[in-house]
């Protein structure tokens, strides 16, 4: 597993709060990638144009961290369903890491858009497209919705209005707790590969919802009160490929 996080962003401002802010020890200068501008939240853009631009730089710094590895697992990637960079760039970088690596394990942590809480109208477009490319390549996928996490701050945390510092709280305690068996001794869950084995039932399920636990033994998803159809369950699993 990579120890130092290639951040992927095309908006210029975002690396100047990671080189200066409080967390600035945690990145190596080097593994702050920017553009000159941004996907404009549009998909095929991240994808097609401004991806393919920071997509030989981005593998680039990938592989020299991976060449540092002396036990190289898998990857942990951090996206947005919904933005432009996040869908389109994100896509891109997993298909190529599938042909690069396709051997190791990519486990996704990632935002999911919702109706109430959108700031651009081609959310659902660029959510789909996506969502097509994490069935393909990813092995294990954590979503939080995120009407949810607001949910969450405003009815249990007792935030009227909750800024993007608690929402991102809230996130790292749910990546914190997962990722815990990969940081302390255990015997369960202690590599990237066991992730998939445990918690995927069979091929074509690939995405997790995290669950939250309150003060009471009632526990709460991290899903949106909204109700959603979920597809039937086949019968039988198909046969496991080896």
């Amino acid at each position: 597993m990579l120890d130092q996080q290639t951040d992927r962003t095309d908006n210029p401002s975002q690396p100047q709060v990671k080189q200066h802010g409080t967390y600035r020890q945690l990145f190596h200068p080097e593994q702050l990638i920017t553009g000159k501008e941004d996907a404009a939240n549009n998909y095929a853009r991240g994808h097609y144009t401004i991806g393919k631009e920071l997509i030989d730089l981005v593998l680039d710094r990938i592989r020299k961290l991976a060449d540092q590895c002396t036990g190289l697992q898998g990857f942990l990637i951090f996206h947005s369903f919904g933005g432009g960079t996040g869908s389109g760039f994100t896509s891109l970088l997993m298909e190529r890491l599938s042909v690069d690596y396709g051997k190791k394990s990519k486990l996704e942590f990632s935002i999911y858009p919702a109706p109430q809480v959108s700031t651009a109208v081609v959310e659902p477009y660029n959510s789909i497209l996506t969502t097509h490319t994490t069935l393909e390549h990813s092995d294990c996928a954590f979503m939080v919705d995120n009407e949810a996490i607001y949910d969450i701050c405003r009815r249990n945390l007792d935030i009227e209005r909750p800024t993007y510092t608690n929402l991102n709280r809230l996130i790292s305690q749910i990546v914190s707790s997962i990722t815990a068996s990969l940081r302390f001794d255990g015997a369960l869950n202690v590599d990237l590969t066991e992730f998939q084995t445990n918690l995927v039932p069979y091929l074509a399920s690939t995405s997790r919802w995290p669950r939250t636990r309150r003060s009471s033994p009632r526990r709460r998803p991290t899903t949106s009160s909204c109700r959603w159809r979920r597809s039937p369950t086949p019968a039988s699993s198909p046969p496991t490929r080896w």
